[in-house]
């Protein structure tokens, strides 16, 4: 059981880094579309602003992604670490309620730092997003150039 669960908060915190790959890229192709289709009406004031933008979305990102790099170094050694059934209950036999308690607390520290670390990330993405009249994924239709036609 312990493995499973340190495999499904491995899981989690993968899944959790596919999706900030996902929106750097996304995000570098909005910019680049956004700048190509007003190359005409580029200054310098607008490559700084541009420039600047870009920059602290990847610092968000960034420092998301450190936040969790050192929250999986503490979820990975509490379970490797992790004795099981050295518990007794009221009767003396050997429990797991122990790990039953130890897994909430720490289920409920990953669900703080992923939720501080996506609020940090999302939150300097949605400033450049919204700084830089960008495209959002979710409205996201040009099919015909995803797929390369």
């Amino acid at each position: 059981m312990k493995g499973l669960l340190e495999a499904l908060f491995y899981v989690v915190m993968v899944l959790w880094s596919a999706e900030e790959i996902f929106t750097a890229f996304y995000t570098g192709y909005v910019m680049w579309k956004k700048i190509f289709e007003n190359e005409d009406d580029i200054s310098v004031e607008k490559g700084y602003k541009w420039f600047f933008m870009g920059a602290s979305m990847a610092i968000g990102g960034w420092a998301g992604s450190v936040a969790l790099g050192d929250l999986m170094e503490n979820v990975l050694s509490f379970f490797n670490a992790y004795q099981t059934k050295t518990f007794n209950d009221s009767d003396g036999n050997m429990s797991n309620e122990a790990m039953i308690y130890d897994l909430f607390y720490h289920t409920m520290e990953v669900a703080a730092f992923v939720m501080a670390a996506s609020l940090i990330s999302a939150g300097t993405h949605y400033v450049g997003y919204v700084v830089l009249n960008l495209e959002y994924v979710i409205d996201f239709n040009d099919v015909d150039e995803a797929s390369g036609n």
